[in-house]
């Protein structure tokens, strides 16, 4: 259920990227019912549909917490630098936490080389 939430959250991410937008969009003021940004309000749209993003969202807020954080799970990072040879080279990393050991591990998922590395080319 943990991949599902991840691979959905995941595709969230994508959808921003590749639109060009913003995770907490122009009018994040952290007013409730209002807007809450685009991840949060996608996750929440896309919640609708699916029942393991619902049971973690439910689960979130049963636990008493007044609003959904995801950052305390894991990060993407996705970082450029030239090789020896000149060659720019992307590097796709995953860092997540196993939050019952409280451990943090980071992955590093591809390196590939780029002839381009402007937002909408990655």
């Amino acid at each position: 259920m943990n991949r599902q939430v991840i691979t959905e959250l995941v595709d969230i991410v994508l959808y921003l990227a590749h639109h060009n937008l913003a995770f907490r969009g122009h009018t994040d003021i952290g007013i409730p019912n209002i807007q809450n940004g685009n991840f949060k309000d996608l996750v929440i749209l896309m919640a609708k549909n699916s029942i393991p993003l619902s049971e973690h969202l439910h689960k979130i807020e049963s636990s008493g917490k007044k609003e959904y954080s995801f950052s305390h799970m894991f990060s993407i990072s996705v970082d450029s630098t030239f090789d020896a040879s000149r060659k720019e080279q992307v590097s796709f990393v995953v860092r997540y936490v196993d939050e019952s050991l409280g451990d943090v591990f980071e992955r590093v998922v591809a390196v590939k080389e780029s002839p381009a590395t402007s937002g909408q080319d990655l």
